[in-house]
């Protein structure tokens, strides 16, 4: 069995190397993996992760007002936070709580920070919050997040996040992106924001309040669409929904849609953008899983079923190029399914 102190180091050197900000997806799904490996690993991380903010804070509170305090005392309790043994940890705490408490009075209080997180194209990347919620980011997607005491604030700046919200009594749990704000107690979400600015929202499990435009509750298996100033409650269904989150699986499922729409979704997650020659080609109808970050896949499996011919072409300087799709004008319009 893994003993507490090595637990405690490698927790330790995970969360320097998170606060460092490294962008790595091998690392990141080693992290993730870390966590998920024994209980002990995600409270111990979770444990150090709130100890370094309040010592943060408290660096902060402290050098904003020098005249009153040694600018060394920061530097000096977050050492011995740092360091303490497992049964000292939360006296240190303590400690550091109390002294924040008491630059708090001279300094004034200040709103905890937001704190960026993005991933890279065609990854899918895990960010656990210190209340045991998480969020997981679809391909290029950028977030901040804001954990304060009276509650978690999240904002989508770009792209699709799926939330697992640990509802805390007290303490909502609020996403903002857009014109909307969704506000959760606890529940299984996702939001995507489009290109456009188009905003939408699945329920995979239970209730969320919508603000916005029009505010509504939203329950497992509905849809919000945000379109310019109005907004629009569809019913799908849990296992539509379900299938609209195979991304986190790293996957990609289609029921019958048109083959730009898939086109559409498939160019999300790949440096390789694929596009159509022409608008017959564009409306022939697919269906079938696939996986996100296999283009060529996709497109082999296109040319299997139907007449269709792919045309590569490198970019220039570019890991990535285009893939060009023509179809024979006599071939008639079917719909496949396909399962890797």
């Amino acid at each position: 069995m893994t003993k507490d102190g090595d637990i405690r180091a490698h927790a330790r050197g995970w969360l320097a190397w998170v606060d460092a900000g490294h962008k790595c997806p091998q690392k990141q799904k080693q992290f993730e993996d870390w966590l998920c490996a024994d209980p002990r690993h995600r409270a111990t991380y979770i444990r150090l992760e709130q100890s370094w903010r309040r010592a943060d804070q408290l660096s902060r509170l402290l050098s904003e007002n020098r005249a009153a305090y040694d600018p060394g005392i920061a530097d000096r309790l977050f050492w011995k936070l740092w360091h303490q043994p497992q049964r000292m940890v939360a006296g240190a705490a303590t400690l550091t709580v109390v002294a924040i408490a008491v630059a708090v009075v001279l300094t004034g209080q200040r709103t905890p920070q937001w704190q960026d997180f993005s991933s890279a194209l065609g990854a899918v990347r895990t960010v656990p919050l210190s209340d045991g919620s998480k969020i997981v980011l679809n391909t290029q997607t950028k977030i901040q997040v804001r954990l304060t005491s009276a509650g978690s604030y999240v904002r989508i700046v770009q792209g699709e996040a799926l939330f697992e919200v640990n509802g805390v009594p007290n303490k909502p749990f609020t996403v903002e992106v857009g014109r909307a704000k969704l506000k959760v107690l606890g529940t299984k979400f996702s939001v995507r924001l489009n290109e456009n600015s188009e905003i939408d929202v699945l329920m995979s499990a239970g209730r969320v309040k919508v603000e916005g435009p029009k505010e509504d509750v939203l329950e497992v298996g509905d849809e919000a669409l945000f379109r310019d100033s109005s907004v629009q409650i569809r019913h799908p269904g849990k296992t539509a929904v379900e299938h609209r989150l195979a991304w986190i699986n790293g996957e990609i499922i289609f029921d019958g849609v048109t083959l730009e729409e898939a086109i559409l979704e498939m160019n999300r997650y790949n440096s390789w953008q694929i596009k159509v020659a022409d608008a017959r080609t564009g409306a022939l109808r697919v269906g079938g899983s696939y996986k996100t970050t296999a283009p060529r896949d996709f497109v082999t499996t296109l040319e299997k079923a139907f007449e269709i011919q792919a045309i590569y072409s490198t970019g220039q300087g570019s890991d990535g190029g285009v893939i060009l799709l023509k179809r024979s004008p006599s071939r008639f319009h079917r719909k496949f399914t396909h399962n890797e």
